[in-house]
Formats: C-alpha cells, sequence, structure tokens
C-alpha cells in the first residue's frame, strides 16, 4: 500500500520517496534499479511508522491511566491501595474487560494477577494467545470493598470516563466480556448465561461474551466451556482480521 510522505497531493511508495528527496535536493539517484534496497527500505520505513504509532497510543494510554490514578469521582478512590487502569498491547486485536479489581490487583495495580488471573492466563495460552499480545482492564478501576460488586453509578462513570476511552485509543477488533457486571454495562443484558458465548456489535465494535474467571473458579463444571469460549473468542478474531482484509482489497 502506497505511503503519503508528502503533502502535495500525491502518494508515493516509500522507496520513490528517495528520488523525489533527490531532485530537491539536486542529487537524484536511480534507487529504483536496487529492488533489493528498495524492498529493506520499504520495509524500514514501515517498522519506523508502526513503532512511532506503537508510542503514540502508548502515550495516550498512559495518559488516560494517570487520570485514573488521580481519579476521586466515585467512592471507590477512598478505599484503593492502587488503581488499576489496565495493561497490555496498545494494538491489541484482543481487548478483555472484566468487573474489577480484586485483593491482589488493589495491592499490584495491575489486573487480573490473583486466582482468576491465573486461570485466564491459562485460558488464553491454551486458546494460542499470549497474555502480553492482548490489552487487558475492568470496568471499574478501583476495588470495591469487600469485592462488592460495583454500584451502577460506579459502573457508569467509570466506563464512560476510562474504558470506552480506551476502547477508542486501542480500537480492538474484539472486545471480550469476562461476566455479568462487564455484559450488563456494556451491552446491557441482563444475564451472562444467556449470551455466554455469543457476539454482539455495538457502535461498530463487536463484543463476545463469556463467565468471568472467578465464576469458573467458583464452578469449575463452566471450565471447560469457558476455555472453549476462549478458543472462539481468538478465532472470531482471526475471521474479523480476514473481513477486514478482504474490505481494504476490495
Amino acid at each position: 500500500m502506497p505511503v503519503k510522505l508528502f503533502e502535495n497531493g500525491q502518494r508515493w511508495y516509500p522507496g520513490n520517496a528517495l528520488n523525489m528527496l533527490g531532485t530537491r535536493l539536486g542529487r537524484r539517484r536511480r534507487w529504483e534499479y536496487h529492488p533489493i534496497f528498495i524492498r529493506t527500505l520499504s520495509i524500514l520505513v514501515i517498522l519506523i511508522m508502526l513503532f512511532a504509532e506503537k508510542s503514540v497510543l502508548m502515550d495516550e494510554l498512559e495518559e488516560i491511566a494517570l487520570q485514573i490514578r488521580s481519579c476521586r469521582l466515585c467512592p471507590l478512590w477512598a478505599n484503593r491501595r492502587n488503581a488499576v487502569p489496565g495493561e497490555g498491547n496498545p494494538r491489541a486485536e484482543i481487548m478483555i474487560v472484566g468487573e474489577g479489581p480484586g485483593e491482589d490487583e488493589d495491592l499490584q495495580g495491575r489486573p487480573f494477577v490473583g486466582r482468576s488471573g491465573r486461570l485466564l492466563t491459562e485460558a488464553l495460552e491454551n486458546a494460542g494467545i499470549k497474555r502480553e499480545e492482548v490489552f487487558i482492564t475492568n470496568v471499574v478501576k478501583c476495588r470495591p470493598p469487600q469485592n462488592r460488586e460495583p454500584t451502577p453509578e460506579e459502573r457508569a462513570i467509570c466506563s464512560a470516563k476510562y474504558l470506552y476511552k480506551q476502547m477508542d485509543v486501542v480500537k480492538p477488533r474484539l472486545v471480550l466480556l469476562l461476566g455479568a457486571v462487564a455484559v450488563q454495562t456494556v451491552l446491557g443484558k441482563g444475564s451472562v448465561t444467556a449470551v455466554r458465548g455469543k457476539a454482539f456489535e455495538k457502535n461498530g465494535r463487536v463484543f463476545f461474551c463469556t463467565f468471568h474467571p472467578a465464576a469458573v473458579l467458583y464452578n469449575p463444571a463452566n471450565k471447560t466451556v469457558f476455555f472453549q469460549d476462549i478458543a472462539k473468542a481468538k478465532e472470531l478474531a482471526t475471521d474479523l482480521r480476514a473481513f477486514t482484509k478482504q474490505q481494504t482489497l476490495d
């Protein structure tokens, strides 16, 4: 795909840019006679552009994280040790959204690091997904007292102020919703059991629903289904990637 390197209304392949720069400097080079050099240069330009894009996304996510760590918009801030903004790949194809931090997450300031997190990591690896490939966060970013369920007001404030902004930055192909709180908050669905293993589209995003790992630990009979759902989510993300590529080619 050509990359627009100049603001003169024309589009240029990365290699051809050298010819234009050489002409402007009075030192025109016939780089097109060296296809290996052009191919290498094109790859380098693309890598530089991708790195620059990733750096920008990381900066935007860090800005959101700084806002979260100083947030006092709902009562949950009063009892937190650490806010838990989220972590992972800023260009992730899959974004995972849980309910809220637990005790271990509150202590470390990282999402899904306790027993539920270990089960989630196991399920991801079973599906062929590395944890660092996804972006993981929660509906609320501070631990509710005694691990109670966050109130509708707490969910509404945190999701509107932070969660949806994170989605806008990461732009995942698929958002994986874990548990009833995430499903209710994002999709307005009343029961995770009724929508488990199903995909929904809302506001231009695709969402896939399954159990929260904590619920699977409470009821181990759901472990096989949970692992199957994570594998389905990966398959769906792969299909969406192929669909997007086809749309681009068309």
